[in-house]
């Protein structure tokens, strides 16, 4: 396995952020689970901060990025919550520019040139996000570039740089299990 000392957070999405788990139902993120389920098994430590299950004010999320000071920060949704998202990454941007922000799921693989250029996001995951992901991470901490990761866009400079597509995961039983401690599971349960 592999270790780093990248400081990585993922951040879950409340598509309805005036809700709370007692007024609407809220989905599990799957593809977010597989996710953080291969960034344990390649041996990386990260925080979790689930919008769905514990809504948080942007000073309580400024005060978490404050104190941890994170390298990566991981994120996606749907598209239809592009609004949340533009924001979310601006006041990321604010707090902690030197971070690097990775947006997945389809607000990333359906318009991800519209993405890259109306917000500060600095990499986009285009399809499934497990390797890819891992990928990324590895590129970081050696200092190499992201020239060449296949299933990904991003900034060089002013440039956005389309890379060639990944094949999707042909045997659904070639992936990792997911690790669904991970989340608050009783919550989405309820």
């Amino acid at each position: 396995k592999e270790t780093s000392s990248l400081r990585i957070l993922f951040i879950n999405i409340n598509p309805r952020p005036g809700w709370t788990k007692e007024k609407t139902l809220i989905t599990f993120p799957m593809g977010l689970c597989y996710v953080i389920s291969e960034t344990v098994r390649s041996g990386y430590e990260y925080d979790l901060i689930d919008l769905r299950v514990q809504p948080k004010t942007n000073d309580e999320i400024k005060e978490i990025l404050v104190h941890k000071k994170y390298d990566v920060i991981g994120l996606g949704t749907l598209t239809h919550s592009y609004y949340i998202v533009k924001p979310m990454i601006e006041m990321i941007k604010e707090v902690l520019p030197n971070s690097i922000v990775v947006v997945g799921n389809s607000i990333a693989s359906s318009q991800p040139e519209f993405l890259m250029r109306t917000t500060k996001t600095d990499i986009a995951v285009i399809g499934e996000g497990e390797k890819t992901f891992i990928e990324i991470l590895k590129r970081i901490s050696s200092g190499k570039d992201l020239g060449g990761l296949k299933g990904i866009l991003y900034k060089d400079g002013k440039q956005i740089i389309r890379e060639t597509s990944r094949s999707p995961v042909a045997n659904l039983d070639d992936k990792g299990f997911p690790m669904w401690d991970i989340f608050d599971m009783e919550a989405y349960i309820q």
